[in-house]
C-alpha cells in the first residue's frame, strides 16, 4: 500500500483508498486459489462455483507457515489500522480546506480510534 500519497499529495485520499481495494482483492483471489489447491488445514471446502468461493472465502482460518494466520492479519491490522489512517487522512484535509477541524469530525476521529484501541487490547 501506498502510504506516503497522505503526507505527499494530501487531496490523493481516493488513491490510497484504491490502492488498498486493489491489493484486497489479489488477497482474496491468492487466498482462494490456496483454499482450492493448497489448504492449510483440514478445514477448507467448496461449494463448485468459484465466484461463491472467491466471496466466502474456501478455508476458515487460511495460514502461511505455522503461525501466521492471514485471516486476523488483514481484519485486524489491515483493515482496523487502515480505517484509523484514512480517518486522519480526512481530517488532515478537512483541515487544509477550511482551516479548522468541525466537531463532528474530531468526535468521529475520537470514537472511531478509540474503538481501535479498545479492539486491540
Amino acid at each position: 500500500m501506498h502510504f506516503y500519497i497522505i503526507f505527499y499529495g494530501r487531496g490523493s485520499c481516493v488513491h490510497l483508498t484504491v490502492s488498498a481495494s486493489n491489493k484486497r482483492e489479489q488477497h482474496g483471489l491468492r487466498c482462494t486459489l490456496q483454499g482450492k489447491y493448497a489448504p492449510s488445514s483440514s478445514d477448507s471446502g467448496s461449494t463448485g462455483s468459484l465466484v461463491y468461493d472467491y466471496y466466502w472465502g474456501m478455508e476458515l482460518y487460511p495460514r502461511i507457515g505455522r503461525h501466521f494466520d492471514l485471516k486476523t492479519w488483514t481484519n485486524c491490522r489491515m483493515g482496523m489500522m487502515g480505517w484509523g489512517v484514512l480517518v486522519l487522512c480526512y481530517a488532515v484535509k478537512q483541515y487544509e480546506l477550511y482551516g479548522h477541524l468541525s466537531n463532528s469530525m474530531a468526535i468521529s476521529i475520537l470514537l472511531m480510534h478509540l474503538y481501535i484501541f479498545k479492539f486491540f487490547l
